[in-house]
């Protein structure tokens, strides 16, 4: 594939993006291990505080990666897999919202420790693939290897 200066660019500004992006969810997982402080009403005001703005994060950020793939023509099969991993992150996600609402309780614990989880097997399944494609996609470029 030929990759235009233009691709470049965004290329690079996406996947400084995205690594942002990774650092926020990062960052909130970490938050979310630090209000688990075993005492129900407190993590659970919390949850509720938060859980909406993390769950924009996480949209937000699958989003641009899928745009990314998208635009730089990433093999159809793998963006196709790595879509449906993050549909039922979002779903699963969107079951511990609904779950709360209805019994306005949540197990923060074993909600953090699922998103902690998920995010490092994703990164390392899935996400790894697309930077490895990025890398080479703009070898001689002059950017710097992608990290994830």
């Amino acid at each position: 594939m030929q990759i235009d200066d233009a691709l470049i660019s965004r290329l690079k500004d996406g996947v400084k993006t995205i690594n942002d992006q990774h650092k926020k969810i990062f960052d909130f997982t970490t938050d979310l291990f630090a209000h688990c402080v075993g005492d129900d009403e407190e993590e659970n005001l919390y949850f509720e505080a938060v859980i909406g703005d993390a769950a924009e994060l996480i949209k937000t950020h699958f989003k641009t990666e899928e745009e990314l793939m998208l635009e730089t023509k990433f093999s159809f099969y793998e963006y196709t897999d790595h879509k449906k991993e993050h549909e039922e992150f979002v779903c699963a996600v969107n079951n511990y919202i609904e779950q709360f609402q209805a019994s306005r309780s949540t197990n923060l614990l074993m909600f953090a420790s699922y998103v902690k989880w998920w995010v490092i097997g994703h990164i390392k399944r899935h996400d790894r693939k697309y930077i490895n494609y990025f890398n080479r996609l703009t070898e001689g470029s002059g950017i710097e290897k992608m990290r994830v």
